[in-house]
């Protein structure tokens, strides 16, 4: 009987407030225009990070940051989601040092097709490795790009593919 009393005592007052903990730690955001949605740690805040991009967010503290960048399908004669995601691939690419691009992944995100690549590079004298994706909907190709400096890329990672992976496009 005291084992039992004692499972119970970890779960009630150890791992549920761990779990509750972490799901506390983040939040729902969406666009100004109401049309994309993610889920961000509570620490995030909308930032100047590029003035083309509908979401622009992260913590500087800790060298976290998003951006996303939507295109209307309409407007891209011809093209598939393997040429978008290569094409702003090579834009991003072209303005690093040294990069080094791991194999694309294909992924679901928000029910949709996505790819994804991992690239390391310099820019402006910083190593900085980004998680670059493609999510094709029915209407719009979308880029997430999130990133981190190399020294803390591994402890980011999870985080940053955790909020890429929450993307919703509302139509």
């Amino acid at each position: 009987m005291k084992f039992n009393i004692w499972k119970l005592f970890l779960i009630v007052f150890v791992f549920f407030p761990l779990l509750y903990a972490q799901e506390s730690d983040f939040k729902p955001f969406t666009s100004t225009d109401g049309k994309i949605k993610l889920t961000v740690p509570n620490n995030w805040a909308e930032m100047q990070l590029n003035e083309s991009a509908e979401v622009q967010l992260g913590f500087g503290a800790e060298e976290q940051y998003l951006i996303v960048l939507s295109e209307n399908k309409e407007d891209m004669y011809g093209w598939n989601i393997q040429k978008h995601s290569l094409v702003t691939l090579g834009n991003l690419v072209s303005s690093l040092d040294d990069p080094i691009i791991k194999a694309p992944v294909e992924l679901t995100i928000d029910n949709s097709k996505a790819i994804q690549y991992e690239i390391e590079g310099s820019s402006q004298g910083l190593r900085i490795v980004y998680i670059h994706t493609t999510v094709e909907n029915e209407n719009s190709f979308n880029q997430v790009l999130a990133w981190s400096i190399k020294s803390k890329y591994s402890s980011n990672k999870a985080l940053l593919q955790n909020v890429v992976n929450s993307f919703q496009k509302i139509s």
